[in-house]
C-alpha cells in the first residue's frame, strides 16, 4: 500500500481497530442467523478496503466475558451488528451500554432507543403519544390508555411477535379475520404459544407496504429513497404481506413474486412517508442509521408498522439498496456510519439531501434541529431581516440561541432549521427560517412557541408552514399536547394572526394595552390531541 486510504471526507482511516460485534451462529442456525454472520463478514471487508483494522467478534450473552474482550484491547470503534442475546432480541441494549460504559464509540442507535423499540407495542404506544398513526392493535398484556381495535368490516388483523424482526414467525396464515374480540385474544395466544414468545394482533392495512430508511448526517438525518414492496404474481401471498418465506426462503413462490421498486412518481407520498419517518427519528432518539416500515391503505396515509434502530447491513438488505438508490456505494456507506459514530464532520459541510416535506415547496431545504456555533448570529440577521422586531427583540433572538448552545436541552429552547432553497430560480445559502420553542414552566404538557420567522426573500413559498409542522412534530415528541403563541394586535401583525388561524390556532386571550396603549397581547392556541 503506497499511503493511508482516506474516505470520502479525506479523513485518515488507516490502521483503525474496529472490532464488528455480530451474533454467535452455529452452522445449524436458520437463514435469517446465518444471514448475520454474512452481515458482518461483508462489513468487514467493506471497512478493511477503506483502511481499517476489522476483527470479527462474536458478542454473547456473557457480558463478564465481552467485557474483558473489549477492555483488554479497546478498539476504536465497535460495529454493532448484534441481533439477539441469548436468543432475545429484546436484550440488544445492552451492547451499546456495555460499550458506552468503556468508552467505546458504537455505531447505530443507542441502549435507550434499542430498548423503547425492541417491543412492537411499546413502541406503537410511543408513536400515538407522539401523535404519528400507526394501526390499532391488541396485546397479551394490555395497558390502561391502549386503543381498542374496531371490530367492523373487513375486521382483518395481522398476528406478529412483539420482539422480532426480519418477518421471523410471520408466515402466509398470519393475517386473521375476526370480529370478535375473545376470537382474537384465543388467536393471538394461540400463536405466543406456537411461537414461543408474546405476540400482538394489530390492524391490518390492507394496501401497500413500505420502507424508508435514514442515514445520520451532522446537520440531521438524510432520507433515503422510500423503497415498496411490490407483491407480484398469483402465488401463495394472498395477502401481501412480507412474510419469512418471501424474505428468506429462496425456493418459494413468495420469495420470486416479491420485489424491492423506489418509486418516483408519487412526491406527495413520499413526502409523507420521510415526514413521518424523521418524527419517529427524533421520537425515539435514533443515531446512525434507521429503517421505518409502512403500510399505506386506500386513504393514502402512511401508517408506521415497525421501528428498525439497526437494520441489516449485508449486500443485499434493504437499507443498502435505498443507499445505493441514493448514489452512496457500499464502501461510503460504511465510511458515513462510521463518521457518525466517531462523531467526525461531514466532507465539506454538505448538507443531507432530506425528501421535500411538500410537492408545493419551491427549492430543496436542509432540515436540522441540532444547534450549532454561528446560528446565533445567522438567526439575529434573518430576525433583523423580517422587519417585524425591534432592536431588544433581535438581541434576544440571538440570546436563546446562546443560550442552548450553553446548556443544551436544559436551557429550555429548543429549534428547527431550514437552509438553502431557491432564490431567483437559483439554489441559495444560507439560513432560510427558523422556529424556537420549549416546555411551558410549571406545566405538565403545555409549549411556548417563541419565535418562528422566515426570510423575507423566501417568503410566500409555504416554508413557513413547512417550519411550523416540524416544529409541532416536535414538541408533540417531546410529550406536548398543547401549543401557546403571543402575538401583537398591531396592523403590522395582521398577516401573522392569520398565518396562525389558517394552521389551526385558536385566540382564547387578549390582555388589553399589555404591549403599550392600543398594543394588546393576543395568546393563541392549538390542541395537538
Amino acid at each position: 500500500m503506497d499511503g493511508p486510504v482516506r474516505d470520502a471526507a479525506g479523513l485518515d482511516l488507516f490502521g483503525l481497530a474496529v472490532a464488528v460485534l455480530h451474533d454467535p451462529v452455529p452452522p445449524d442456525a436458520p437463514p435469517d442467523r446465518q444471514d448475520t454472520l454474512e452481515q458482518a463478514r461483508t462489513v468487514a471487508e467493506a471497512l478493511a478496503r477503506l483502511g481499517c483494522a476489522p476483527v470479527l467478534t462474536p458478542f454473547g450473552p456473557d457480558l463478564d466475558a465481552a467485557r474483558r474482550e473489549l477492555s483488554g484491547r479497546p478498539p476504536r470503534l465497535a460495529v454493532n451488528l448484534v441481533e439477539s442475546l441469548a436468543d432475545l432480541e429484546q436484550m440488544v441494549f445492552a451492547v451499546p451500554a456495555l460499550l458506552e460504559a468503556l468508552g467505546i464509540p458504537c455505531t447505530g442507535s443507542g441502549a435507550r432507543a434499542l430498548l423503547a423499540t425492541s417491543g412492537k407495542s411499546e413502541a406503537k404506544r410511543r408513536l400515538r403519544q407522539a401523535g404519528l398513526a400507526t394501526p390499532d392493535w391488541l396485546s397479551l398484556h394490555p395497558r390502561s390508555g391502549d386503543p381498542t381495535p374496531i371490530f367492523s368490516a373487513p375486521a382483518l388483523f395481522i398476528i406478529k411477535p412483539e420482539h422480532t424482526h426480519g418477518s421471523v414467525g410471520i408466515g402466509k396464515d398470519a393475517v386473521v379475520r375476526t370480529r370478535d374480540a375473545a376470537h382474537l385474544a384465543e388467536l393471538l395466544a394461540e400463536r405466543a404459544r406456537a411461537l414461543g414468545q408474546p405476540c400482538l394482533a394489530e390492524a391490518f392495512v390492507s394496501g401497500r407496504e413500505f420502507a424508508v430508511s435514514m442515514l445520520a448526517e451532522p446537520l440531521g438525518p438524510e432520507v433515503l429513497p422510500p423503497a415498496e414492496m411490490r407483491f407480484l404474481g398469483p402465488g401463495e401471498n394472498k395477502a401481501k404481506v412480507l412474510t419469512y418465506a418471501s424474505k428468506w426462503d429462496e425456493g418459494c413462490t413468495a420469495y420470486a413474486d416479491t420485489r424491492r421498486t423506489f418509486p418516483q412518481d408519487e412526491p406527495e407520498l413520499l413526502a409523507r412517508l420521510a415526514e413521518a419517518a424523521l418524527a419517529a427519528w427524533r421520537v425515539f432518539g435514533l443515531e446512525g442509521y434507521a429503517r421505518l416500515d409502512f403500510r399505506v391503505g386506500a386513504d393514502g396515509a402512511p401508517q408506521i408498522i415497525d421501528v428498525n434502530a439497526n437494520p441489516c447491513l449485508a449486500e443485499d438488505a434493504g437499507f443498502v439498496a435505498a443507499a445505493a438508490q441514493a448514489g452512496i456505494g457500499y464502501d461510503a456507506l460504511m465510511a458515513r456510519i462510521a463518521r457518525a459514530a466517531l462523531g467526525w464532520p461531514c466532507p465539506s459541510g454538505r448538507a443531507p439531501k432530506t425528501v421535500q416535506a411538500t410537492a408545493q415547496t419551491t427549492g430543496a431545504y436542509a432540515w436540522r434541529t441540532r444547534v450549532l456555533p454561528g446560528d446565533a448570529e445567522a438567526v439575529r440577521r434573518l430576525v433583523e431581516a423580517t422587519g417585524f422586531f425591534n432592536a431588544e427583540e433581535i438581541i434576544i433572538a440571538g440570546e436563546l440561541v446562546q443560550e442552548h448552545l450553553a446548556k443544551g436541552d436544559a436551557s429550555g429552547y429548543f429549534y428547527v432549521f431550514a437552509e438553502g432553497g431557491e432564490e431567483d430560480g437559483g439554489p441559495r445559502r444560507g439560513l432560510a427560517g427558523y422556529a424556537c420553542f420549549g416546555p411551558t414552566p410549571g406545566t405538565a404538557d403545555s409549549f411556548d412557541l417563541y419565535w418562528i420567522a422566515v426570510d423575507p426573500r423566501v417568503q410566500g413559498q409555504g416554508l413557513g408552514g413547512l417550519i411550523l409542522a416540524r416544529a409541532e412534530a416536535d414538541m408533540a415528541a417531546r410529550g406536548a399536547r398543547g401549543i401557546y403563541v403571543e402575538t401583537s394586535s398591531r396592523g403590522q401583525y395582521q398577516p401573522t394572526r392569520g398565518f396562525y388561524e389558517k394552521h389551526g390556532y385558536a385566540a382564547r386571550a387578549r390582555l388589553n394595552g399589555f404591549y403599550q396603549a392600543g398594543d394588546d397581547k393576543i395568546i393563541y392556541n392549538k390542541r395537538l390531541l
